[in-house]
């Protein structure tokens, strides 16, 4: 049984070599490679996960609406759970056994495949066949953010890795938008004599994207020489994940940045699940409404991990961070505090202003757009403070212990948000609820002593 021990500063497993360095001329190659990888998983996300395809599923596969989405909602959860128990574990094994690379093909493949299937899911069709397909590909696509992830903290000095982390996530907004107008083209294009073709290809583009855009990232990735026999890698996983999350426990500064994922995370999901909904109740938005709602948010996203980026080379990710929650904090009073006649809860007149919106239409779009800009420095952030602080050898054991925290309670906001809606009976002021998770989320932070790892 190896035993952990100290080489230049850092904890390693007894025999674990040091990482590969790389030469400076390959360096440019490597970073343009990565930021190309979020945009591989955020197609998915928009076009299977939240939009096109959920609904597709929920209201015309299944064909009754309320069972259709209780199915979805119960694949979403079996997706949660099963990468709550495989996000440590894969980052683990990456780090024991070396195999980034072949992990990543795998994952990347199979996830794809399984997302192109869910083309055949026609109406008539069995449904669970087909969920756990979805379940398939999203669990694959999960897995991959944790391995890419860890890249991160290879690719830079402290200063640089912030900014290329905001921008990653500025890439995967971007591609993002533009997938969703492929989709609303074919949409507008579809005859409809195939039946709901555009909805039923959704999950087609976002394989292909995965598969495009993680494909650079795979060409200059390389496995590590390590022992690759069964016993030994299964030994080392599980070695590797104890170190890792025993350390990540008695590290304060990393665990305030897990504490920060978990509970802030869990309000910035809460809020952004619910904004769209919302602006229904409080509006009346309908479809067309909430396409230009959704697009402008992303596009604001974007925006946000730019700036992000920016501003974490000159003030460094804490306040990166802090700046990102407070954003959201504003934003989540703008969303509560609207109206056909309040904007932030300011009374406004009806009628037309700019754009086609009322005075309180534009406030609530504001609140949407504030939100977005506070997301990217908020998840950039995050990502580029746990870069800096784990120790080089376990950045996919940790990554993946990143993963975890963000999943693990995320059954606290809707809970907390129900509990709020029977009491108050008021499904903008119980949102009031996201401004706890991010305060107490703030407040973590304060357990971050420095960001960088110590030596």
């Amino acid at each position: 049984m190896s035993s952990p021990i100290e080489i230049d500063g850092d904890i390693r497993l007894e025999g674990e070599a040091a990482p590969a360095c790389h030469p400076r001329n390959t360096l440019f190659r490597r970073r343009l490679a990565w930021l190309f990888t979020e945009a591989a998983n955020e197609p998915f996300a928009a076009l299977v996960q939240r939009f096109i395809f959920a609904a597709y599923f929920a209201n015309v596969f299944v064909g009754n609406e309320e069972t259709g989405a209780g199915l979805w909602a119960a694949g979403l959860s079996v997706v949660g759970v099963l990468t709550f128990l495989c996000a440590p574990l894969i980052g683990a094994f990456v780090d024991a056994t070396g195999l980034r690379k072949t992990s990543l093909v795998w994952l990347s493949v199979v996830g794809a495949g399984a997302s192109c299937l869910l083309w055949f899911a026609e109406p008539g069709m069995p449904v669970l066949p087909f969920l756990a397909i979805f379940v398939v590909s999203a669990l694959c696509v999960e897995l991959t953010i944790v391995i890419t992830n860890a890249a991160l903290s290879s690719l830079g000095t402290d200063r640089e890795i912030g900014f290329l982390s905001g921008l990653c996530f500025a890439v995967g907004q971007l591609v993002s938008i533009f997938s969703l107008l492929m989709v609303f083209a074919l949409a507008r294009a579809d005859s409809g004599d195939i039946g709901y073709t555009s909805d039923r290809l959704a999950p087609v583009v976002a394989g292909g994207a995965l598969v495009l855009f993680l494909l650079p990232y795979l060409l200059i990735a390389r496995n590590t020489s390590r022992s690759r026999s069964t016993g030994t890698s299964v030994s080392r996983t599980f070695e590797t994940l104890m170190l890792t999350a025993k350390e990540a426990v008695r590290n304060r500064s990393i665990l305030g940045v897990l504490l920060c994922r978990s509970i802030a995370g869990d309000g910035l999901s809460l809020l952004f699940a619910l904004a769209s909904v919302l602006a229904g109740v409080a509006l009346g938005w309908r479809a067309g409404e909430l396409a230009v709602f959704g697009i402008i948010v992303t596009v604001a996203a974007c925006v946000g991990g730019l700036l992000g980026g920016v501003l974490d080379r000159s003030f460094g990710s804490l306040r990166v961070i802090r700046f990102g929650l407070a954003l959201v904090g504003i934003a989540t009073v703008g969303i509560i505090g609207a109206s056909p006649d309040r904007a932030f809860f300011v009374p406004v007149p009806r009628g037309e202003i700019a754009f086609g919106y009322s005075a309180a239409e534009l406030g609530f779009l504001l609140a949407g757009i504030i939100a977005a800009l506070g997301a990217g420095p908020c998840f950039g952030g995050m990502r580029a403070l746990l870069a800096r602080l784990v120790p080089e050898g376990r950045e996919a054991a940790y990554f993946g212990i990143f993963s975890l925290a963000g999943r693990a309670t995320a059954f606290l906001g809707p809970m907390s948000y129900g509990a709020a809606l029977l009491v108050l009976g008021d499904q903008q002021l119980a949102l009031f609820v996201v401004l706890p998770f991010l305060a107490a989320g703030y407040g973590a932070l304060w357990l971050v002593k420095h960001e960088q790892r110590a030596h």
